[in-house]
Formats: C-alpha cells, structure tokens, sequence
C-alpha cells in the first residue's frame, strides 16, 4: 500500500526537505491547504509598449486575479526534502491554479547560476527545505520552514493585485521563444518593477533523492516509509531549469506601469535536453527592493509551452 500511494504522488512531486536545525512537524501541520475561494539570464530582443497583434492576447482588463509564486529550496542531499515536496504538492494542487512552484536545488546536479543569485540576494539560505512566498515576509520571516508556506500563501491571495501577466511562446530552432505582456491598472511609481521569466520541468527523474522517512522513525504516517533512502526513481517536479531574463528580472519602464498601460518582452533561452510537455513557463512582475525584506513578487502567471495565457 506504501509503494501505491508513493507512485500515485510521484508524478506531483516537486523536491526537498531537509534543514540545519529540523524538527519533523506532525501530520495535522503538514496539512496546510489553500483556500481556492479567494542558470543565468538566456538572450532574447526586448519588447515595448503597444497592441497585442493578432497575439491571442485580449486588451489589459481593469483587474486581474491574484496568484501566488512559492520558490522551494531544495536538494537531493537532503533527507527531508521529500516532504517538503508533497507539502507543495499538496498547496499546488489545491490552489485551483492559482498557486505556482518554483523549486531551486542547491548542492547537487540540479543546481543552477540563479541559484546563487536569488540567496546571495533574498538569503542567506540555511536550512532545507524552506521557501518564500511572493518574496514577502510572513511572522517575520521571508524564508519560511515549509510548514509556513500554506498560510503565507493564503494571505498573499487575499490580495488584489496592480498588475497582471499573459503569455505566449513558441519553439524555433532548439530556442524556446516567449513573450510576456505586463499590464496595469494602478500606477505603480517610486520602486524597482521587473519581470522575470523562469522555465521550470516537471517530472525529472535519474536524481535520486535522499530520504529521512524510509524506516518510519521521523514520522510513521510518511508515505515514503520503505521506499529507499535514497529513493532511486523519485520524481522532481518545478525544478527550476534557467531564468529566460536576468536573474532579477528585466526593468519594466515607468510609463508603461499606468491604469490601462501595458510592457511587451519577447525573449529566448535554448531548451535541449528538456522535454517540452514538462516544461512550465513561469513569470512573475517583481519589485526589486534595497535589501532582502524589501522585495514583493506582485503577481505571477505560468503557462505550458505554446499555450496561450491570456489575463486571468
């Protein structure tokens, strides 16, 4: 029954949890659903303000839905990372797509450039799994223990946004082409505003991923009793592949970020080796601040490859 319920969530899960200073949280606060009512930069030509072109994309509406970015870190050295897989899992699958994950590795093969960037930025990271959702601090934290990420989750959903994103790609020649259309409602003024353009994978597998849970002593509920440690064939999902714009975004100028106004980006990043149908193109308007606790993630949008996302 172990192995069943373990194969029914491995095609979800999405990484890690294992942290310097753990205590293994019991089953009640594991379960922390979201309410559903409420690497380096890849080259690519910028794109200005303007009409949407034949796009499929629809005029910038006067508002726009809130969605929440939730950036795990992770690795596959970490005996705890498997449930700080499926408690994102859990709050993904549950948000009605209304919540995205992102997870960056540290300390193994999945490890990218960005990585560094984003925790010599927002971090230091210390312990694993943690993450931050929509870079705000929550109790006074912005890098949260896992058993946070939900509740921060639905407070940042109750919000109403300024800005909203739609999407549209398409794959010439090994290059993942995507364009990004930013739109406002609000003026937004004083700040740093930027959109950044992650490809994240699903389904990723040869990593074998330790695990703490496998003799049931951490935790004798854990569906990952008897499955190994490491468990050879997990399967990583949100694994943040490559970040399409720098690594902190790409400036959106001012006079596009008025009621009504709107920013069109279009850039490029090589995808081989990917498989297409698990790639996710994730994007997020971001205010850049002066130190970790100044950052805000505004709101997100993610998308399948050649899909189109318009507002929602």
């Amino acid at each position: 029954m172990k192995q069943f319920f373990f194969l029914l969530f491995a095609i979800a899960l999405a990484g890690g949890s294992c942290t310097k200073e753990y205590q293994n949280p019991t089953p009640a606060e594991i379960v922390d659903p979201v309410d559903n009512t409420g690497g380096t930069g890849g080259t690519g030509g910028t794109g200005g303000t303007g009409g949407t072109g034949g796009s499929g994309i629809s005029d910038v509406p006067t508002s726009f839905g809130q969605k929440v970015l939730v950036e795990e870190f992770t690795g596959t050295w970490c005996g705890y990372c498997p449930d700080g897989a499926l408690i994102l899992e859990n709050i993904v699958s549950q948000s009605a797509g209304k919540v995205i994950g992102a997870s960056y590795h540290e300390g193994d093969a999945l490890q990218i450039g960005l990585y560094d960037i984003i925790d010599a930025t927002l971090g230091p990271v210390s312990s694993f799994p943690s993450g931050m959702v929509n870079r705000v601090p929550f109790n006074g934290s912005l890098i949260l223990d896992r058993n946070y990420w939900g509740s921060a989750a639905n407070m940042q959903l109750a919000q109403t946004p300024p800005c909203g994103i739609a999407l549209t790609s398409y794959v010439e020649n090994g290059n993942l082409n995507v364009t990004a259309h930013c739109g406002f409602n609000t003026t937004l003024s004083g700040g740093d505003y930027r959109i950044s353009i992650f490809l994240t994978e699903d389904g990723v597998t040869g990593y074998p991923q330790s695990n703490y849970y496998n003799d049931g002593t951490e935790d004798p509920n854990s569906p990952f009793i008897g499955l190994g440690d490491p468990i050879v064939d997990f399967v990583h999902n949100h694994v943040v592949r490559t970040a399409v714009t720098e690594g902190l975004g790409d400036i959106i100028p001012a006079a596009s970020m008025i009621p009504g106004g709107e920013f069109v980006i279009t850039k490029s990043a090589p995808i081989d080796g990917y498989v297409i149908n698990n790639l996710r193109i994730v994007a997020f308007i971001n205010l850049v601040g002066p130190d970790a606790n100044g950052h805000q993630v505004m709101n997100a949008q993610q998308a399948n490859v050649y899909e189109i996302k318009d507002w929602d």
